[in-house]
């Protein structure tokens, strides 16, 4: 096992708190948007629109939609087949209890907020003691960049998952530098399979993290035993997830998840330019091509010349710095070029990278590993009676610059909230009615099924149609299918103005049917052999892979429980053979 780095100050449980106390107070003014119920945002009724749907989804017995019905003006969407929906699972006790949705989601965003503050307090705590953690919780919590996901973008499932960041990467550390501790190894795994049921980009860049820990780990003394048990880890995080992102991973190509990336969402376009990275203002628009955006794109400027001073203090002093500052400094370095409008090329060149869609995106991590490497190479550097001046200035400058933009959200216009008006009233019965992007939920509709030719630009007049001679008596749906019945005079076909998409069976009278795909509409087209009275049903059923993602997940649950007890009682037994007597 590592031993701990000589640089440490020890401190007591009564200072520990203290200063964990003293840094989420530093950090409450930051909070002060979310009681702001009506934050303007560029997304600003996704959020919204998923929980209400997935809530549907629920009551009527669907615990993981793979479709939410009411999406696509009501033609059906594919959306939690590919898009992470922890946020909406999270935030779905509080709507039922009665809040608003978007009050329901707020209260999740905040708490995941104070959960990236504590894990990099507790990162940190172990390594350069709880004055230095206490900084790089604040530097977490005032990186521009979650203030832009919370405020501009609205970017709420980024920012869940940038919450979840630090407490992986507080086990994944532990366990790569030889901790045998039983926390450890939850936060690993945990952290992990959180990461990827919250959101693509953020699972990716963990996924990252899990490689490089692995050649971290690869490393010094006892390289079989750390190894091991992060191996282990890492492979029950992927087991505990593989239900969502095994069948997601591998159908991708059902969907047009090459949009995400094109127009004026090309590399190209969304760069980050190293001017901006220096940027104190805090811009409220969308982002646009060019080096002038709109919105906030900057570490932070109190983050970046800190880091900018210390990697200049660390080539002077090399020796100083251990394994695991110069890799955060090589990370931090790597992932700052990628943003830039000339490394557009790697995302394409890269496997899996180009999923990142913005290269801003990076701002995310990159917030994170600042705010763990400016505490940890500064107590290398930096002599001991200057840390806590030092770090007390940084830790006051990084909350000044924040407070004035983030004292003041923009609130959305009368207008714009009465957009949301058919859904506040009507629940998931008013979402086919919204006007677009609201009903997609995506603005580039990657998530639209590749057999869709044109994306209709309102709802139809008729769940299920069909020639004269066939009559339709009652025609519903809900999270399960759709569902009619009626009389026909001789054979037809029944159009069903659902998006088909695989796992959709159809039956005739009990009898299972082939359908097929309307070639103009993308639509169901369910036949009708034979005359006389008819009921139609069109359910979705989970696919042979989907059936199986689910049964590994289901094992993974069981081995990471088998796995827990035994931990459990060879920790109470080493406790009951170290008892005196």
């Amino acid at each position: 096992m590592q031993q701990t780095p000589r640089f440490i100050t020890n401190t007591n449980g009564r200072q520990r708190l203290l200063w964990l106390a003293v840094t989420l107070l530093a950090c409450l003014p930051v909070l002060f948007p979310l009681l702001h119920v009506n934050l303007w945002g560029t997304d600003r009724f996704f959020n919204e629109i998923r929980l209400v749907e997935l809530a549907r989804c629920l009551q009527d017995g669907v615990w993981w939609p793979r479709w939410m019905p009411d999406l696509a003006h009501g033609h059906g969407s594919p959306l939690p087949y590919y898009y992470p929906m922890a946020l909406y699972y999270l935030a779905y006790p509080l709507f039922a209890l009665g809040l608003d949705p978007r009050q329901a989601l707020l209260l999740i965003l905040g708490a995941a907020m104070a959960l990236g503050s504590f894990s990099v307090f507790g990162l940190l705590r172990s390594r350069v003691g709880a004055t230095a953690a206490a900084l790089g919780a604040v530097l977490w919590f005032t990186a521009p960049y979650l203030q832009v996901n919370l405020q501009v973008r609205h970017a709420w499932t980024e920012l869940l998952g940038l919450g979840v960041i630090p407490l992986f990467l507080w086990g994944v550390l532990d366990l790569a530098e030889g901790s045998r501790q039983l926390e450890s190894w939850l936060r690993t795994v945990l952290g992990l399979a959180l990461l990827l049921l919250t959101h693509n980009v953020i699972g990716l860049f963990g996924l990252g993290l899990a490689a490089l820990a692995v050649v971290f780990a690869a490393v010094g003394e006892n390289r079989k035993g750390r190894l091991r048990r992060l191996a282990a880890a890492l492979g029950l995080g992927l087991g505990l997830s593989a239900f969502f992102w095994l069948p997601a991973f591998v159908d991708r190509g059902l969907v047009n998840v090459n949009q995400m990336s094109e127009g004026l969402y090309a590399f190209a376009q969304q760069g980050v330019y190293p001017s901006q990275l220096f940027g104190i203002s805090f811009g409220r628009g969308a982002s646009i091509p060019g080096p002038n955006d709109l919105m906030s794109l900057t570490p932070g400027l109190v983050h970046v010349l800190a880091f900018l001073t210390l990697l200049g203090a660390a080539f002077v002093r090399p020796r100083r710095l251990g394994r695991l500052s110069w890799s955060l400094f090589g990370l931090l370095v790597l992932l700052s070029v990628l943003m830039f409008p000339f490394a557009a090329p790697a995302f394409e060149w890269v496997p899996m990278l180009g999923h990142v869609q913005a290269p801003f995106r990076l701002l995310g991590p990159i917030g994170c590993l600042v705010a763990i490497a400016i505490p940890l190479v500064g107590s290398r550097v930096i002599p001991a009676k200057w840390r806590l001046p030092t770090g007390t200035l940084l830790a006051i400058a990084s909350i000044g610059l924040l407070l004035p933009a983030f004292m003041n959200p923009r609130p959305m216009t009368p207008a714009e909230w009465s957009e949301y008006e058919p859904v506040r009233q009507e629940g998931f019965e008013g979402i086919p009615r919204l006007a677009d992007p609201w009903t997609t939920t995506t603005v580039f509709r990657e998530y639209q099924p590749q057999s869709v030719p044109h994306y209709p630009i309102e709802m139809s007049t008729a769940l299920v149609e069909a020639p004269p001679w066939v009559r339709i008596d009652d025609s519903h749906k809900s999270a399960l299918g759709v569902f009619a019945e009626g009389i026909a005079e001789q054979p037809s076909v029944l159009r069903v103005n659902v998006f088909d998409f695989p796992g959709f069976e159809a039956n005739i009278n009990g009898v299972p049917v082939a359908h097929k795909t309307d070639p103009a509409t993308g639509f169901v087209l369910v036949p009708l052999a034979t005359p006389g009275p008819w009921s139609m049903s069109l359910v979705r059923e989970s696919t042979t892979l989907a059936l199986g993602a689910g049964l590994l997940s289901l094992l993974s649950l069981l081995l990471a429980a088998v796995v827990l007890i035994r931990r459990i009682r060879a920790l109470h037994a080493e406790k009951t053979h170290a008892l005196p007597g």
